[in-house]
């Protein structure tokens, strides 16, 4: 079982504020994510409100597009991601669901830092991480 480490004092609960789908990054969608978007309502949702591929990219590696508004073309109305909502968490690309978390490994175990992008993360709110 591998030891995960968390900085002392730090506390997490995300606030739904959709800053971190509000950016420049390219998120790489993991093939097992590509499966389950690919082809599925929502897929085909956004296809028709952008007329803009959902996932882009050639080949295997993939990318979530983003909107004409710099964010993901997933983010819905209420800063939630449809493809959790719609998909299931499971679907969602590993970039996507680990965020803010960023997990390092050490020879004491995994110590899981977290992206001060994320303005909870910043400001400590939340729950104690342990």
């Amino acid at each position: 079982m591998t030891t995960l480490k968390y900085a002392p004092g730090q506390n997490y609960d995300c606030t739904h504020c959709g800053k971190c789908c509000r950016s420049d990054w390219h998120i790489l969608v993991n093939p097992e994510s590509v499966a389950k978007i690919r082809g599925s309502a929502l897929e085909l949702r956004v296809i028709q409100e952008t007329g803009e591929p959902a996932l882009i990219g050639r080949g295997a590696k993939k990318e979530v597009a983003h909107a004409a508004s710099g964010a993901c073309v997933f983010l819905n109305g209420e800063n939630l991601c449809s493809v959790h909502a719609e998909l299931g968490s499971e679907s969602k690309p590993d970039g996507c669901h680990k965020f803010p978390f960023l997990p390092v490994r050490t020879p004491e175990g995994v110590f899981v830092g977290v992206s001060f992008y994320c303005s909870a993360a910043q400001r400590n709110e939340g729950r104690p991480l342990a």
